[in-house]
């Protein structure tokens, strides 16, 4: 056979298949129209297919999508289904292509097969898309500082940054604290080319945290807007640790009626450790009409001066517990009070009263919109105090100015509540006189004003305290 005769043969053969094609096409109406023609690893494209039977005659059919290269990638529903003459059947295939595809252009084979009088017929089309290269993500997360004092937030810092060679569209990254159920999410819509994103997040803890460690955790996700399932890319966590430590409040009362006089020590345990405390009170001798709630741990006896100080030890207070020692006078048990009974309670409350610390705060207002807050402080016990603590508490609603007109805090602790002002003399000698003086700012009017807590002073000799609060204020 010669060289020109083949070729006419193939060519016999080729126009035989263009007919045979157009033969089938004819058969029926093949639409197939594709969401979108570009696609990230992992998304999802939609192809919406309609299919007419121009036949006069049912059809049985069954559809085939192949890719000798990506077998895996398509779903379909529906492959095999029967239409009737000159209805359209409608129905979606999905291609998917995987989370670590490379950037290429696909082509997949569409495959309509029927059977009309024995002789089997295939309508082909192609299906083609582009798979889009993706950039690379870095995650990394850092803690400002991994072990924590009792009541001090947890600063976290996450950042994301696109060290790939292509921009990367729609990440997700998930910031968790799960020991507080808190969990924060950010959307990353686009990330180009060696850009960055940084997160400053912030999470709380009280004052009263009870857990020893934390975990904070950052996942990294891909997301798709076609609704295909999210893919996690990376993720961090980082283990941080509470410091836990008590924090023993204690408050002592007295009060008088008629020939009895009663007394309480009470020591509170706001913190999440166990704490301790101690309580001491003078009791003049030989005189023996003290009775107590519990018996003292210890008793010191001073004969120069016929005083007995009565000791008690609370060494082990469990958190959110209080430890309390209360005692009781009857004065009309002594024979000589009823003698001389006006001179000792003249001298009792001379001693009560003249062994104290002199405590007050006043407001002076500057304008409209500042005021200033004195506080007066005297040593009035007798004694030279080894210390003295000026406790002051501003509420949230409240700015304190940073410059102080006089004798600045030692202390400046901010929180959500408000700020926390401590000025610490020592030694506190006696007779000393202290004025202190800050202003504020309200940062929110409100219509029943804004009330400051009173201040507290607390004076320490040794194993003894001297308690004084003033009285609260309305500022503004």
């Amino acid at each position: 056979m010669s060289h020109v005769t083949k070729n006419y043969i193939i060519l016999l053969m080729a126009v035989f298949a263009l007919f045979s094609s157009i033969g089938f096409a004819a058969d029926f109406d093949v639409s197939i129209t594709p969401s979108q023609y570009s696609v990230y690893p992992g998304d999802i494209i939609n192809f919406n297919t309609e299919i007419k039977n121009n036949l006069n005659s049912t059809q049985e059919f069954s559809v085939a999508i192949t890719n000798v290269n990506h077998p895996n990638w398509v779903t379909i529903k529906d492959y095999r289904f029967s239409i009737e003459p000159n209805e359209t059947k409608k129905f979606i295939f999905y291609i998917s292509p995987d989370k670590d595809a490379q950037k290429e252009t696909c082509a997949f084979d569409f495959d309509l097969s029927y059977t009309i009088d024995d002789e089997k017929r295939t309508i082909h089309r192609k299906v083609n898309f582009f798979v889009m290269q993706e950039g690379l993500l870095e995650l990394e997360l850092n803690m400002e500082k991994s072990r924590l004092i009792q009541g001090e937030d947890a600063n976290i810092v996450v950042i994301v940054r696109n060290k790939g060679i292509a921009d990367f569209k729609n990440a997700l990254v998930v910031i968790e604290l799960k020991e507080k159920d808190k969990k924060i999410e950010e959307k990353i819509p686009l990330l180009k080319i060696g850009e960055e994103r940084r997160f400053e997040k912030t999470f709380e803890f009280d004052d009263v945290e009870q857990m020893d460690e934390f975990i904070v955790s950052t996942k990294l996700y891909k997301t798709y807007l076609s609704g295909a399932k999210s893919n996690l890319l990376e993720s961090r966590q980082i283990t941080g640790e509470i410091a836990k430590k008590s924090k023993v409040q204690t408050s002592y009362f007295e009060s008088r009626e008629n020939y009895i006089v009663k007394g309480e020590y009470k020591a509170s345990n706001k913190g999440n450790a166990v704490g301790e405390s101690l309580f001491s009170l003078d009791i003049l001798y030989p005189m023996s009409f003290y009775e107590f709630s519990r018996a003292p741990d210890a008793i010191i006896t001073n004969n120069t001066n016929n005083i007995k100080t009565a000791i008690w030890n609370c060494p082990s207070i469990d958190p959110g517990k209080s430890c309390s020692v209360s005692y009781s006078v009857d004065l009309k048990s002594l024979f000589y009070i009823k003698i001389f009974g006006t001179f000792f309670l003249i001298l009792y409350v001379f001693y009560i009263v003249s062994h104290q610390i002199y405590l007050k705060k006043k407001i002076l207002k500057v304008s409209d919109t500042k005021t200033s807050i004195s506080i007066e402080l005297k040593n009035n016990s007798g004694k030279v105090l080894d210390k003295c603590e000026i406790i002051e508490f501003v509420p949230a609603s409240l700015k304190v100015d940073g410059k102080f007109d006089a004798l600045p805090p030692d202390e400046i602790k901010r929180s959500k509540k408000g700020t926390h002002l401590k000025w610490i003399f020592k030694p506190f000698m006696r007779g000393e006189e202290r004025i202190i003086v800050y202003s504020v700012t309200p940062i929110l009017k409100t219509f029943g004003g804004i009330t400051v807590a009173p201040t507290k002073a607390i004076g320490y000799k040794k194993r003894k305290m001297y308690i004084k609060k003033s009285k609260s204020l309305n500022v503004c």
